[in-house]
Formats: structure tokens, C-alpha cells, sequence
């Protein structure tokens, strides 16, 4: 498997990694915070489905792109990336069985942990110039109520912080949104701006 690196024209330093290890195979990331190689102050936090690879000194072909499209923007100095699930799991088609998993062997510690990654989201939304939700369409073999209880979750949150800087990347794709109305996630497409969010794009 390739080692990403943050790439210097674009990311001056990472500035904190809130990652904690629940079990032997299970690791989770609440936060990852990146100052952008410019000199502005306001700060966006991305909002994605789970973390994939990136840490404070390795990052991921999303993390770089994010990065490089962040500071492309002009208009941010700090990004957050944080996720509607914080456990480590390159691919989303195995999250599903990580968390079920997760659940059986210790309820209280997965709620333990959600409950955490909620305060570390309400803290971020309240902190940030800009919220960007871009965790995508529910992954193959993923619970879709589940799934949808926990994006659900989280526009409350936003409610309650009372944040309503909220958008969406736009992409190459015409549509705003996906084909089921989530937002875009930024792996695949080509990322050309952000877009207020509404439902209904």
C-alpha cells in the first residue's frame, strides 16, 4: 500500500490528530486539524463518512486532495477534517462489519466512543467558519437506517449550534448532490467550489 505525505505547498503543518486505540484491530480518529500554507485565520471543518489512512504524519489521496482544493479556495487557513464515524477503515464496504462487530463485543464502549465523536462535532461546528458535509452515499453492505439516523443526527447538531454556514462541494458532475441526495463525497470527482447546501439540489 502507497505512503501518502502532506505536501508542503499546500499544508504548513498538522496541527493536532485526536485518535484513541480501542482494541487490538480498532483504532479511531475524532479529529484531524491542518493549517494550510497561507496566512489566514478562519477555519472549515469537513464533515466525511470515516477516516481512511491520514494521521499527523502520513496523509491519504483524500486528505491531499481536500488539502489542495482547501487551499486553492483562498479563503481558509485551517481545515478540520472530521467524520460521521470515527473508526480507521480504508474501505467503507468493511465499516459495516467493524462496527457491528464493535457493538457486540462492547455496546458500552461504541457508545462511548459515538458519544465523544458527537462532542468533538459540536465543538468543531460551533468553531468553524464553514461546515462541508461530503461523506457520500451510504457505502454497499451498510445499514441504511443506521446510516441515515446518524446523518440525521448531525443536522441536528447543526441546529443545535446554531450554524447555518453549511455547503457542499461542488463537482464536475452537473447535479449538486448524488443520485440519492447526499452530499459529494471528494475521493472521485474533480472539485471545483463549494455550494450552499439545501436537500434539494
Amino acid at each position: 500500500m502507497p505512503v501518502y505525505k502532506y505536501k508542503p505547498e499546500f499544508v504548513s503543518e498538522v496541527i493536532e490528530c485526536k485518535t484513541e486505540r480501542l482494541t487490538d484491530s480498532i483504532e479511531a480518529r475524532y479529529c484531524l486539524s491542518i493549517k494550510l500554507n497561507n496566512s489566514l485565520d478562519s477555519s472549515f471543518v469537513y464533515i466525511m463518512l470515516n477516516p481512511s489512512m491520514a494521521g499527523r504524519d502520513i496523509s491519504d489521496l483524500t486528505i491531499n486532495k481536500l488539502c489542495k482544493f482547501s487551499h486553492t479556495l483562498n479563503e481558509v487557513g485551517t481545515i478540520h477534517i472530521a467524520n460521521l464515524y470515527p473508526f480507521y477503515e480504508t474501505n467503507s464496504t468493511m465499516l459495516s462489519s467493524l462496527i457491528k462487530n464493535l457493538q457486540h463485543e462492547n455496546t458500552n464502549l461504541f457508545d462511548t466512543v459515538m458519544a465523544t465523536n458527537r462532542q468533538v462535532l459540536s465543538s468543531l461546528v460551533r468553531d468553524s467558519k464553514k461546515v462541508v458535509l461530503a461523506w457520500g452515499d451510504c457505502p454497499d453492505l451498510f445499514d441504511r437506517q443506521f446510516h441515515k439516523k446518524q446523518c440525521n443526527d448531525f443536522m441536528l447538531l447543526l441546529k443545535e449550534a446554531n450554524q447555518n454556514q453549511v455547503y457542499v462541494i461542488k463537482t464536475h458532475f452537473d447535479k449538486l448532490l448524488t443520485v440519492k441526495n447526499s452530499p459529494r463525497h471528494p475521493s472521485r470527482p474533480m472539485l471545483k467550489g463549494l455550494e450552499p447546501y439545501n436537500e434539494c439540489s
